[in-house]
């Protein structure tokens, strides 16, 4: 089958690592592909990766893939199957056929979360539309990943202790960190030999970081009372070492031994898959659309509430008004009981451990084509 793909897949964020993942499964069915890469952010991070198939030059294509946003999707009649690969990070309850014009110019939707794909199947139907709504679940592709190099933390203090971390954009309300930040000081003293890193993907400044944490301190303070002054006695901090670098946030997930993955959004965290994959086993929102794939085989479940998207920095806001649009909200004492179950269960650390090893295992198979039965022949 020949495939034009369009995708982020040279950007250094989660768009680029799930693009190129699934670039490489498609790849790995034998299918014919030229891709071409696109930006989806005037301000974004890229590496000196190269595609070869951007060199691949086909007379004819069956299938137009573009994984983007909603806005930027467009639908080409010379192609026999256009498909949209839309990250939702929600659940959309009830659209107008305005507000969904870009979805219904599709022939085929591809979203990795199984609640997206209820919620917008549903959505759809009672529009009448024939747009077919795909399941796929996501993937990493270990042979577009580094070596593991001999990086490691850079505070010599945290060799000895347990390093739970946090990969993002702390200032992100969206993100999880304040639920996650507070389940840690909550769950742990200062004797407990634990610590906690954060490692932003965009760039923070320090004292942007520290006033952060002092609003989150504060919220503490106004729940636990005196417990303040003892605070800044743990041992948190931030990596300066940018994850953008591929080697340096592999080396990360293999000298920390707990991710803590706890963003709204429903969409497949890649940065949980990555972790599982490398041994280090996450702690992530039960409904996020990795934890469909790891389970508690390979990673802790926090539990959730469903709550609409009431947030200053709201997803597709710049095309359309998400008020009936919901997410999953982790809850701090489900985090803080996760946190410490794995800082404490030795057994169950290594029996996800083991899964894990298995997992790796399956990510570097094929895996399933996920143009199958979809109607085109090859």
């Amino acid at each position: 089958m020949n495939i034009l793909f369009i995708g982020p897949y040279r950007q250094t964020d989660e768009w680029g690592h799930k693009s190129r993942s699934l670039l490489g499964t498609l790849q790995k069915h034998g299918h014919r592909v030229c891709s071409r890469p696109i930006y989806l952010s005037s301000n974004v991070h890229y590496d000196a990766y190269n595609e070869p198939c951007e060199l691949t030059g086909l007379d004819e294509y069956d299938v137009l893939i573009q994984f983007a946003l909603q806005p930027y999707a467009v639908y080409d009649g010379n192609f026999k199957k256009t498909i949209g690969i839309f990250n939702n990070e929600t659940v959309p309850q009830s659209l107008l056929k305005p507000q969904l014009q870009k979805e219904m110019m599709m022939d085929e939707i591809w979203v990795d979360s199984t609640a997206t794909y209820k919620g917008l199947n549903k959505n759809l139907q009672s529009l009448d539309s024939s747009v077919r709504v795909k399941y796929v679940p996501p993937s990493v592709d270990i042979s577009k990943l580094p070596p593991v190099s001999s990086i490691t933390l850079a505070d010599e203090g945290l060799r000895e202790k347990f390093v739970f971390y946090y990969m993002g954009n702390p200032a992100d309300v969206n993100g999880g960190f304040r639920e996650a930040y507070s389940a840690y000081m909550h769950s742990f003293s200062e004797s407990d030999p634990v610590a906690l890193v954060v490692a932003p993907d965009t760039p923070l400044k320090e004292a942007d970081f520290n006033e952060m944490l002092q609003r989150c301190a504060n919220d503490l303070y106004m729940v636990g009372g005196s417990r303040l002054e003892n605070l800044n006695k743990r041992p948190v901090m931030r990596l300066v070492d940018s994850i953008s670098d591929a080697e340096n946030r592999i080396s990360l997930h293999k000298s920390g031994d707990c991710l803590l993955c706890t963003s709204y959004s429903l969409a497949a965290s890649h940065a949980a898959l990555e972790a599982a994959v490398y041994e280090s086993m996450p702690i992530i929102n039960s409904h996020n659309g990795a934890y469909e794939v790891l389970g508690e085989d390979n990673a802790w479940g926090v539990e959730c509430h469903e709550e609409y998207c009431l947030t200053p920095s709201r997803p597709d806001a710049f095309h359309r008004f998400t008020s009936n649009e919901t997410w999953f909200k982790p809850t701090v004492m489900s985090i803080a009981k996760k946190m410490r179950e794995a800082y404490t269960n030795k057994f169950k650390r290594e029996e996800k451990r083991s899964h894990n090893q298995k997992l790796r295992a399956s990510f570097a198979e094929k895996g399933k084509d996920p143009l199958e039965d979809e109607g085109v022949s090859k």
